[in-house]
């Protein structure tokens, strides 16, 4: 996909999709461009310590229209899902055309145990897709 198509993609992204609603004033994260830029959340080590856990991650998009706006984080037995929030994007936003990587990080509480860890957005596969990235770590 162009950079052109991509930043035009991510203006598209809406509130309703399988992600449910954005909070005010938010739009989902482009997480996944394919392979033309790296995703930090895959990198994350098969094992860590239990207790705070700093977990790395990135998102995409145009320099002048996705800025980062935090995200939530959801803790089951066994599972964290992390979902990336941009600043929101009205349709009408002229944005420039290149396509940035932002760093981003969050910090999870995590207890001894196989956790699957999930990064949740937009996934730039083809079209927009929603979706996760996944990584299970063990926890000592």
């Amino acid at each position: 996909m162009s950079r052109v198509a991509a930043a035009a993609a991510a203006l598209l992204l809406g509130c309703s999709n399988g992600l449910g609603p954005a909070p005010e004033g938010k739009q989902f994260s482009i997480i996944d461009i394919g392979t033309s830029m790296p995703q930090d959340f895959l990198a994350t080590p098969g094992t860590v310590s239990a207790g705070g856990v700093i977990i790395n991650y990135n998102s995409f998009g145009s320099s002048s229209c996705n800025i980062p706006a935090g995200e939530s984080v959801a803790m089951s037995a066994g599972m964290a899902t992390i979902t990336a929030y941009d600043r929101y994007v009205p349709p009408e936003a002229v944005c420039t055309a290149d396509m940035g990587r932002y760093q981003r990080s969050v910090t999870l509480t995590l207890a001894p145990g196989t956790v699957e860890l999930r990064l949740r957005g937009i996934r730039l596969l083809g079209g927009n897709e929603v979706g996760d990235l996944r990584r299970t770590v063990l926890v000592k």
